[in-house]
């Protein structure tokens, strides 16, 4: 699904030298590392960026771009077939050092009408150049071979235009040694993040025909990372990380202008330069540069490891210091921040269900409608951090939208889903559902769907736990250990159960509390065990809001979805609440009212950091800091609110 922002342990680049093999030839992009056939195809699109002259409305900007479909063409017809490029797609096609790659490149830029012939100049590498290009409708192929590592911008460059129309991506290749971006010790890394900066004069972009349009005109208005600006409304995803985070920044200078990437307050260590290797191994033994400013020309790429100091809270920016840095500014701005954190945030993709009946959303992935995808309250969605997708589709696997999915856990190792559900539901009859014995699934009922089967059974039936069933019973936020069998899991209302299977001994928790039911044999999560309540959210000042007065009132809170770390709880809440001023919050809290307090909403995402799981029996009741993770009003088409209720990181 992409690459998150603040993802562990991914370590990619990119030097290659390029071959072509036939006339009518154009190299494309992969994946996976062990995929040595890749497919590329050349599409049109259509962007939906934030309008730094009014932060919060939507500018629709056509572009041509390229998008990797080697692991999501259809098994027969065109390739391309469904494949929506991503302005800026800052997702790298990743290569193994040593390896060689057959590349199938698709042009389809005539898939609205018209097209034109498009190529691959790979920045920095030997390879005699393309003079001829594909076809519109036609296929070409080309020979990459990965030398060393590194990171490279790819283009198409038959014509002055094609780049600045959005022709263009990442290239990296891992080295041998994982968790380093050159193979050496000094090169090792954390945390990864690729920005692609780049350029937009609309007038191009939204002309009749852009090729008509005279580059001596071109004078861009918008200056992107990743596809998008940064205004007073919309904020580019930061980078998450915690006090001595090593993390591994690629750029990559996809605009027509020279930029100069600075930092304040933490220091850049160059370990690649345009596929150079800066760590002492390399041919004329290059040591790594230590720098506040990289700068870079048109096309080139730099790889830098930055050691995160501070304290949580901290916020260190990354930005272009050729353009303004303030956010109010008419044409935005190329910054990034780095948010020091506890743990370190949201670090994985974003999994989630709505309380909605349809929501429109921008940023739409590879298989989503156009620029916008919509999902239903059925539905479980993603979001990348860069990009958002439907990743699952309750109405195709039968699911009613009364139902109403309101709890979800996605296991990252398997792609496996755990659901729960608003109410009631009747085992649907499709064959997928075999598995599901029971005639109805209750709203307290955990369902496995087992995503390479694509199948779904009872994974925790409630009166396992000892939930009776009824709405305030409801599990409305769930996460699950396929290992432990555990289940960590909230409820819409109060309740009170046996502790113990089989036990008088009864245990209660409020719907601002977090549970876990932990079953005796590991193997057998909907046989005997126990609960325990590990979190108690009223200790947090977190209280509920009365729209009517404006003032807090003194009931606490009902957490909603929930998704845990070692050291974080991730949760939104069922209702608008508000926070007092007794806690500690980190930067980027919304700003407080006259009363002292701070309201967020349904579509929130709120952090606990420094949060420690307690041990069986105990509760730990601490964070040290909470953090304003996530608002996704900011990913609705034309700031449509919705409600976000089921939620899983990772």
């Amino acid at each position: 699904m992409g690459t998150h922002p603040g993802r562990r342990r991914i370590g990619l680049a990119a030097v290659m030298a390029v071959l072509i093999t036939t006339a009518a030839a154009v190299a494309g992009i992969g994946t996976a590392a062990a995929q040595t056939d890749i497919h590329l195809c050349a599409l049109p699109g259509s962007a939906s960026i934030d309008d730094p002259a009014n932060p919060g409305t939507s500018l629709t900007i056509p572009f041509y771009g390229f998008v990797d479909v080697t692991t999501s063409m259809p098994a027969t017809g065109d390739p391309c077939a469904g494949a929506v490029p991503r302005f800026g797609d800052p997702t790298p096609v990743r290569m193994v050092e040593g390896q060689t790659y057959t590349v199938h490149l698709h042009n389809r830029t005539d898939a609205l009408g018209g097209g034109f012939p498009v190529n691959l100049l790979v920045a920095g590498l030997s390879g005699e150049p393309d003079l001829v290009g594909v076809a519109p409708g036609g296929d070409g192929t080309y020979t990459i071979t990965a030398a060393t590592p590194g990171t490279h911008m790819f283009e198409s460059d038959l014509d002055p235009h094609h780049v600045p129309l959005g022709l263009h991506g990442v290239i990296v290749v891992d080295p041998a040694t994982p968790g380093t971006a050159t193979g050496a010790a000094n090169s090792a890394y954390d945390l990864e993040r690729v920005l692609v900066f780049h350029e937009v004069d609309p007038a191009l972009n939204t002309a009749a025909d852009p090729f008509a349009f005279p580059m001596t005109d071109w004078a861009p208005t918008l200056y992107l990372i990743n596809g998008q600006t940064r205004t007073s409304a919309y904020e580019i995803p930061p980078i998450a990380a915690v006090p001595g985070d090593r993390v591994l920044v690629r750029y990559v200078n996809a605009a027509p202008s020279n930029s100069s990437i600075a930092t304040l307050g933490l220091r850049q260590t160059v370990v690649n330069f345009d596929g150079e290797i800066y760590d002492g191994s390399g041919p004329v033994g290059e040591q790594p540069l230590d720098v506040s400013n990289v700068f870079l020309t048109s096309g080139q790429t730099a790889d830098v490891v930055i050691e995160v100091q501070g304290a949580y809270g901290d916020r260190f920016p990354i930005y272009n210091r050729n353009l303004r840095t303030s956010a109010t500014g008419d044409n935005g701005e190329q910054l990034v921040m780095i948010e020091v954190g506890v743990g370190g945030g949201l670090n994985g993709d974003v999994y989630f269900s709505l309380a909605d009946a349809t929501r429109t959303f921008r940023d739409a992935g590879p298989t989503g409608p156009g620029d916008h995808v919509s999902l239903s309250n059925e539905d479980v969605g993603v979001w990348t951090g860069t990009y958002l997708d439907k990743y699952f589709d309750g109405t195709l696997h039968g699911i009613p939208g009364a139902a109403d999915i309101d709890a979800v856990w996605h296991d990252p190792a398997t792609g496996d889903l755990y659901l729960s559900f608003r109410a009631d539901l009747a085992t649907p009859t499709d064959p997928r559902w075999a598995g599901v014995t029971k005639a109805t699934i209750d709203e307290s009922d955990v369902v496995h769907w087992d995503a390479a089967a694509d199948t779904f059974d009872i994974y925790v039936d409630h009166t396992s736990i000892g939930l009776n069933g009824s709405n305030a019973h409801d599990i409305n936020g769930l996460q699950v250990d396929p290992a432990t069998g555990v289940v960590t899991f909230t409820t819409n209302g109060s309740y009170l159960i046996p502790w113990k299977t089989g036990s008088a001994t009864l245990i209660g928790a409020r719907n601002e509390d977090i549970s876990r039911w932990v079953p005796d044999d590991p193997t057998l999560p909907n046989g005997t065990g126990h609960v325990e309540v590990v979190a108690d959210f009223s200790d947090f000042d977190m209280v509920s809001f009365n729209d009517n007065t404006g003032t807090p009132n003194t009931t606490p809170g009902n957490l909603d979805g929930i998704s845990t770390t070692p050291l974080d709880i991730f949760f939104t809440t069922t209702s608008t609440h508000s926070w007092g001023p007794n806690e500690t919050y980190l930067a980027g809290w919304p700003t407080a009212n006259a009363n002292g307090y701070v309201l967020t909403d349904r579509d929130d995402i709120i952090g606990c950091r420094g949060f420690t799981p307690a041990a069986p029996g105990t509760l730990t009741d601490s964070c040290l800091a909470f953090a304003f993770e996530l608002d996704f009003d900011t990913l609705h088409h034309n700031g449509v609110v919705g409600n976000v209720d089921g939620l899983s990181v990772g």
